[in-house]
């Protein structure tokens, strides 16, 4: 452990694993995982490398004859993530 957190890193870890591993099925799951990242810069440390491991395509309407889709790929690549990137959800 270190200064300041009552966590042991083990249990950080399985924390985050679970959320993430979990709730990430749409871009506003991947959304509701960023939060956990907040909690100190030992979660964001631990939390990083796993969030970002999927690229989440949502895909929505047909609108006009355009296929309306959202993604989190811009976000990844942005804060040089793409590294990390194991699949596309």
């Amino acid at each position: 452990m270190t200064r300041g957190n009552l966590i042991p890193y083990d249990i950080i870890r399985m924390i985050i694993v679970r959320l993430i591993s979990s709730s990430v099925e749409s871009l506003d799951d991947w959304s509701d995982c960023i939060k956990v990242l907040a909690v100190s810069r030992l979660w964001r440390a631990i939390g990083e490398p796993m969030l970002y491991a999927n690229i989440v395509i949502g895909i929505g309407a047909l609108h006009n004859g355009i296929l309306d889709f959202h993604s989190n790929a811009d976000l990844v690549v942005s804060n040089s993530f793409e590294n990390h990137v194991r699949a596309a959800v």
